[in-house]
């Protein structure tokens, strides 16, 4: 009875201050090891939503990320694409045959200017003298014929200086009236030939629709014909029990080849009115165009005429006084009467508007025979290199599309006016490793400015000249084309992980340009390859993100639907881990 009493009470001790048993000691075992494991999870979650945040923050960096442009064969109408610098259509000398100092000059470089503006005065010093000693030895005659030869010349350079200006104006009325009258052919042509090769199409198609038609009937008409009776036994001739029939089965009807629908034309009904209305639009353009171009060409006969006439007038007036006064002019009269000319021509004064570009003349200094140089800012053009391979491409009428690629509110619009047919030899070029090649073969072309905005005298400027064509072909935006000694080249977003890419340089070989695209016959890009559409975004080897924006309806329908699709497989998989999930 003691000993258990003893044992009693060991327990006890043991249980309050003392050893435990083996099963409370795993147990606490247990809860240190959940209490470590839940200290580790929890660090762990922290150190991942810190580097998580930490992606996120330079994915933020990085901004809205770059547009990409993926590399394939791409719908493109053809344009050429050219360069060149503003320049102004009418140029003006101011000159003067006069060799004293210049007095006073009263414009500046950049001054616009109207016709009849002063310019500048040239010092009358020694004209006045010889005037005053002139008029000293003259009499009241010689004053009044050195007056009349004066006013005679005067008015004989006017009707000159009148007859230029007339012949020019009915000039440019004829070559913009021939260009327009060109354009219009071209349009018409180009318009005739897209509908003959329509109505073309859509006749077989009536063709071979209708024998398909008449195909199909023919067949239904075949199958819902009743099939012959069979012949029917002899009464009385009932073949014998067990005996064969010596008769041959009847052969099997041959089958007929299932007609083949015709393949409907590529152009819709709607699309074919439209055609067919721009057509008749064209055609009626150009007796319209034609009657306009032969209008200014008789107008020009008739400026011309009429400026002619009118200088001739003058001249003889002025001949006719000089002859009849010949024998009462003196010697004093004819010096006297250029001293007067000169005098008036020292006040040099603007033949036309325009603005300032150059001063040659140098207050306090002779003129020498060239003063300044008028340039009609409102009447511009472009003068620019066309590349041999585009040549045949490029003729005269051809609409054209001018920007800037750095100002984009600088644009406008004209027409190709003049295409020189012969080659001259562009400068040299030096690549990197200094090795000097010849020079490309250039044609010179003049494109006229008719419609614009922002636009200055000395721009550099891009145009595009729609040759009307259209190409199916491995193309990138033209915006993301750059160019170096190296030649053209690209960037591309190459994938780096987690969202990121990294921007890569790449060569290409261009061909011709288009609205948005320009061709690539050349180079090292591949298929699919992510073309960055604004380089000038990035630096090379940067990392960067991206986002697509797609230039066409087509492309974005097709985007949706692949990203529908690849939706649809991601919830098909999501649902077969969850399903192998629930297995396991």
């Amino acid at each position: 009875m003691s000993d258990a009493k003893e044992t009693a009470k060991k327990n006890d001790w043991n249980e309050k201050f003392g050893k435990k048993d083996g099963k409370k000691a795993g147990k606490k075992g247990l809860i240190i090891g959940i209490v470590v494991a839940v200290v580790f999870i929890v660090a762990a979650i922290g150190i991942f939503n810190k580097l998580k945040q930490g992606m996120q923050a330079a994915k933020d960096a990085l901004g809205d990320g770059a547009i990409v442009d993926e590399y394939g064969k791409k719908d493109m109408s053809t344009y050429v694409d050219v360069t060149g610098t503003v320049e102004s259509q009418e140029v003006v000398n101011v000159t003067t045959s006069l060799a004293y100092p210049v007095d006073e000059i009263k414009v500046e470089v950049g001054d616009h200017v109207k016709k009849g503006d002063v310019l500048c005065k040239i010092n009358t010093d020694d004209i006045d003298e010889k005037i005053e000693a002139l008029e000293a030895q003259a009499s009241d005659e010689d004053r009044m014929k050195a007056k009349e030869l004066e006013s005679a010349a005067h008015s004989v350079n006017a009707a000159a200086g009148s007859k230029n200006r007339a012949v020019n104006e009915a000039g440019r009325a004829i070559e913009g009236s021939k260009a327009e009258y060109d354009a219009a052919v071209a349009e018409y042509n180009t318009l005739k030939e897209a509908y003959d090769t329509a109505v073309a199409e859509r006749t077989a198609y009536a063709a071979a629709k209708k024998e398909y038609d008449d195909a199909m009937k023919a067949k239904q008409e075949t199958t819902e014909a009743p099939a012959p009776a069979e012949e029917a036994p002899v009464e009385g001739e009932t073949p014998a029990e067990g005996e064969e029939t010596t008769e041959a089965p009847a052969p099997a009807p041959e089958s007929t080849p299932e007609p083949v629908a015709p393949t409907p034309p590529a152009m819709t009904d709607k699309e074919f009115a439209a055609l067919e209305l721009e057509y008749q639009t064209a055609a009626a353009k150009v007796p319209a165009a034609e009657a306009a171009y032969n209008q200014a060409s008789g107008s020009y006969n008739d400026t011309v005429a009429a400026a002619a006439e009118g200088y001739q007038t003058a001249k003889d007036q002025s001949d006719l006084t000089v002859i009849s006064n010949t024998q009462s002019y003196s010697q004093i009269s004819v010096e006297l009467a250029n001293c007067y000319k000169d005098k008036n021509d020292a006040v040099i004064i603007a033949e036309t508007s325009g603005i300032v570009t150059s001063i040659n003349a140098t207050e306090g200094l002779p003129a020498n025979g060239a003063i300044m140089t008028i340039e009609n800012d409102e009447k511009l053009k472009m003068d620019v290199d066309v590349k041999e391979k585009d040549i045949f491409s490029v003729k005269e009428g051809m609409t054209v599309e001018f920007s800037n690629s750095s100002l984009t509110n600088v644009n406008g619009t004209g027409k190709v006016d003049k295409v020189i047919q012969f080659a001259t030899t562009g400068a040299p070029t030096t690549n990197a490793n200094g090795q000097v090649s010849a020079g490309d073969n250039a044609f010179k072309a003049t494109l006229t400015i008719d419609n614009y905005k922002d636009m200055l005298l000395g721009m550099k400027l891009k145009a595009r000249i729609a040759t009307g064509e259209e190409l199916t072909t491995e193309a990138v935006p033209y915006t993301a084309i750059m160019s170096d000694v190296e030649g053209d080249y690209v960037y591309v977003a190459e994938p780096a992980g987690n969202g990121m890419y990294m921007v890569t340089r790449k060569s290409i070989e261009k061909g011709m340009s288009g609205d948005y695209y320009t061709e690539v016959t050349g180079g090292d890009l591949e298929e699919g390859d992510l073309v960055i559409a604004y380089p000038s975004t990035v630096t090379e080897n940067s990392v960067i993100t991206i986002r697509e924006e797609d230039k066409d309806s087509d492309k974005k329908e097709s985007s949706d639907s692949k990203d529908k699709e690849g939706s649809d497989t991601e919830d098909k998989k999501d649902t077969k881990d969850s399903k192998d999930k629930d297995e396991k």
